[in-house]
């Protein structure tokens, strides 16, 4: 008889310190919420953006491309140039025993030469963040006269100005 007190007792409180240990575990969940998510980190960007141009089809990821669309995009903001009104074609990375790293960015209105400034390694996964640039030339395609490449060298002509026929007003 004890035996079968005991199971009676049992089937009772059993289900009974089941659904306070619920309803325990549960205000512990949501008391501890809050604090979770205050210490949860932002991760920001896995990767650049995509390069994408208005009226074309999305193109699968090239890191290449989103790295120059991403210093185009900085220095026409740095620059006050409206993004609108112009286009990154491509861009090319080079070394020059003068002013060290360079960047030139051609567009569908200038081709923009720029000095790459260090950067330091950005604290996600140790990549590497993109490169802050600085202005060197903005010469509009019109003024460019011509290209030549020759042992391994781009020179590029650029145009006289046109000379003024107008009347000078004082």
């Amino acid at each position: 008889i004890k035996g079968i007190g005991k199971g009676l007792v049992g089937v009772v409180v059993k289900p009974m310190a089941g659904v306070a240990d619920l309803v325990s575990t549960t205000t512990e969940g949501i008391r501890n919420t809050p604090e979770y998510i205050s210490r949860r980190r932002n991760p920001g960007r896995l990767r650049l953006p995509r390069r994408w141009t208005p009226g074309t089809a999305v193109a699968s990821f090239d890191r290449r491309a989103a790295l120059g669309m991403t210093m185009f995009h900085r220095l026409a903001m740095a620059q006050g140039w409206a993004l609108g009104t112009d286009a990154l074609v491509d861009h090319c990375a080079f070394h020059d025993a003068l002013h060290g790293p360079l960047v030139l960015l051609l567009t569908h209105t200038r081709a923009v030469l720029c000095r790459v400034r260090p950067t330091p390694l950005s604290t996600r996964q140790g990549q590497a963040a993109p490169p802050a640039l600085a202005l060197l030339h903005s010469i509009p395609l019109q003024q460019i006269g011509g290209v030549r490449t020759d042992a391994g060298r781009v020179t590029i002509t650029i145009r006289p100005p046109a000379r003024s026929r107008g009347v000078p007003c004082f």
